[in-house]
């Protein structure tokens, strides 16, 4: 059935083959994750999810690592095999191009900089929005989860949490 590039599918069929992909790769995660970070961190998979302010540097450590193999199976891997099953060229399909001119990574970085103090503003007026005590009460919990993330004392630690929480997403 599969002899040729998905790009010759129906739309609707893509979409389906893209989101079984994603179930696929997120389930594997979730199984891979329970059984193999144990063993190589030392630290339950509980542990890594229900960080505090208190967590110690170990700890976090491995949760930035389960969060950056999380990052990489979530939203890489599918996007690179989809790319690779619907043509020929999977780095034009996805747009993977160098600039055509050396200032537009200089207007990029500029732009995601200038972006900053938007989002920051956005987030504050979205903390005015009353969602109910549940919904106050996860997000209590999302920023103290956070905290741990926070603490970096290293330019190394800032690279790689760089790297972890904001490049391997985007």
């Amino acid at each position: 059935m599969f002899n040729k590039y998905l790009r010759y599918y129906p739309w609707w069929m893509q979409l389906v083959l893209l989101l079984m992909m994603l179930m696929i790769l997120g389930n594997f995660v979730i199984v891979l994750s329970t059984l193999l970070f144990p063993k190589l961190s030392g630290f339950t998979v509980d542990n890594l999810i229900n960080l505090h302010k208190d967590s110690s540097g170990p700890i976090v450590t491995a949760a930035l690592l389960l969060q950056g193999f999380s990052h990489i199976s979530t939203f890489l891997i599918p996007s690179l095999l989809f790319a690779y099953l619907t043509h020929p060229r999977p780095t034009s399909y996805l747009g993977l191009k160098p600039p055509a001119k050396k200032i537009h990574l200089l207007l990029v970085a500029l732009l995601a900089i200038g972006a900053i103090p938007v989002f920051m503003e956005l987030l504050s007026l979205s903390h005015l929005i009353n969602l109910g005590a549940k919904a106050n009460e996860m997000q209590s919990k999302i920023e103290n989860a956070e905290v741990p993330f926070l603490n970096v004392h290293t330019p190394s630690g800032f690279i790689l949490e760089l790297i972890i929480m904001a490049i391997l997403p985007a």
